[in-house]
Formats: structure tokens, sequence, C-alpha cells
């Protein structure tokens, strides 16, 4: 396995201690409703340099794309909370578990998150991206 399916296998396995997660799937697919709140984790951008010490790597940008509930729903703030807690327990979650393998390390001043969104997915869904930069060596 590559280093970065490494971090992707990483996240979501951090994704599984938040509370609201109910699945991480790690394809994109057809969202049934009692999947959701589902998380993606998808490949973005990466800035390769070396760290402090002269080792090769990358600080890789995973975006997390989380469902939450269709549309058309009338609760819309019932989902804006859900939204609002899935995002507070993601960012507590990367503060417990920071690093893996061998010197990776999450960058938790860098996380960036949308807020409430309404995704296209074939069916408009409520819910957020979050993008999580991850140093990998």
């Amino acid at each position: 396995m590559n280093r970065i399916d490494e971090a992707k296998v990483f996240i979501r396995t951090v994704l599984g201690y938040v509370p609201g997660v109910t699945t991480t799937p790690e394809l994109r697919k057809r969202i049934e409703t009692a999947d959701l709140p589902a998380c993606y984790v998808l490949t973005q951008q990466g800035l390769w340099s070396h760290d402090s010490t002269e080792t090769p790597g990358h600080l890789r940008t995973f975006r997390i794309e989380c469902l939450v509930n269709p549309l058309p729903s009338d609760l819309a703030e019932v989902n804006e909370r859900l939204v609002d807690s899935i995002i507070e327990g993601i960012v507590a979650a990367f503060h417990t578990h920071q690093t893996f393998g061998d010197g990776c390390l999450v960058h938790l001043d860098e996380i960036e998150d949308s807020g409430l969104l309404l995704l296209d997915h074939g069916t408009t869904y409520y819910g957020f991206t979050m993008d999580i930069p991850i140093f990998i060596r």
C-alpha cells in the first residue's frame, strides 16, 4: 500500500471514532439513507518538500466530504446542528490521533471546514467538506 492510501485508511479509521458518523466507505457509491451520515476521503493537492530533518516527503491535503441527510427535509436546523457536531467531533478525534506510520503528522492548525453545504450526488444532501493537511514521509 502506498503512503497516500495509508493516510486515507488512517483518516477513515479516525472518522470511525466520531459520534454521529455512521459509515466511511472506501469508494463513492450510491448512498442508502441508513448509511448516513457518511464520510468519504478524497485525495487533494500536495506540496512536495522535506521536513526539518531534511527527510523528503510532502504535505498532502485530504478532503472529507460528509453527507448527512438528503433533501427535501424540513429539518434544516436539525441538519445544521448535526453538521456542527460532526465537525467538532472530527477535529477532536484528530487532536487525539495526530500521527500515524513513520512520522506522518496531521497539521491541526491548518484544518478547514466548509460549514453546512448542499452537496449534489444525483440526490442533494445536507453536508459539509473538511480539508485535512497531513505531512507524509
